[in-house]
């Protein structure tokens, strides 16, 4: 059985598994624009499992599809204020007060292609990436060491715009280069970040064991509600903190 909703605390589009012990069930996506992905892949234990899908751009529906079963349901992740940069892990947890800077969103790819004469070429077995740099601005220099960090992570990392707009989708990159400089006295941070944007069916975007996903709720937003150590299910915990419903 799946049921699905849209998590209160994060807007992400997320999913309840009841399997039994090495069941696998896999979620694939498809939104408004004909872009499709593997959203949510799990292997159950015989628990209860929650996963959320943070690959979803705010303010368009999307459709989700349980493989093998024909089990639909549409789904939209709110959208935010335009000029957000809703840049994270894959967790889907973003860094509140950045901001896009117009940068005329730059991308570039090269075929690799080696000439060896003008009646004779070779392109490489693989498809070179695109490559791109975005210009983002924190508007509360008090989260400089938390950017600083996300930005530095050897891990893909999660582009997304606030709302949909033409042309710049949600992108899986690897942080090649990162530049950063005041603006005026009042401690405003200006980031040049140059990336290589990852495929949405890169193996670096699945667990080892092949799982994909982001949790429902993490260790920190749990100690932000309780404070302290209580005893709950996780099923608890995402029905308090995520609004799951019973």
């Amino acid at each position: 059985m799946v049921r699905s909703w849209v998590a209160k605390h994060t807007g992400l589009p997320s999913f309840r598994f009841q399997g039994g012990e090495g069941d696998w069930y896999v979620v694939d996506a498809v939104d408004s624009s004909g872009r499709a992905w593997e959203a949510v892949v799990v292997r159950c234990t015989g628990a209860v499992q929650m996963v959320s899908d943070p690959l979803a751009l705010p303010g368009v529906p999307v459709t989700y599809t349980v493989r093998g079963t024909g089990e639909t349901v549409v789904l939209e992740r709110p959208r935010v204020e335009w000029w957000r940069a809703m840049v994270s892990r894959l967790d889907g947890r973003v860094v509140p007060d950045l901001a896009w800077e117009r940068n005329g969103d730059p991308r570039s790819w090269a075929s690799g292609v080696k000439r060896f004469s003008p009646l004779v070429a070779r392109w490489p077995l693989t498809e070179e990436p695109v490559t791109g740099a975005g210009l983002l601005v924190l508007l509360d220099p008090a989260r400089w060491q938390e950017v600083w960090a996300l930005l530095r992570r050897r891990e893909p990392l999660l582009v997304v715009p606030g709302e949909p707009t033409p042309g710049l989708p949600p992108r899986v990159v690897t942080i090649d280069k990162v530049a950063t400089k005041r603006l005026g006295g009042e401690g405003v941070l200006e980031y040049t970040v140059e990336w290589t944007e990852v495929p949405l069916d890169s193996p670096m975007l699945a667990s080892p064991d092949g799982t994909r996903g982001a949790g429902v709720v993490t260790w920190g937003e749990w100690g932000a509600v309780d404070g302290a150590w209580r005893a709950r299910s996780y099923a608890e915990l995402c029905s308090l903190v995520a609004g799951m419903p019973a």
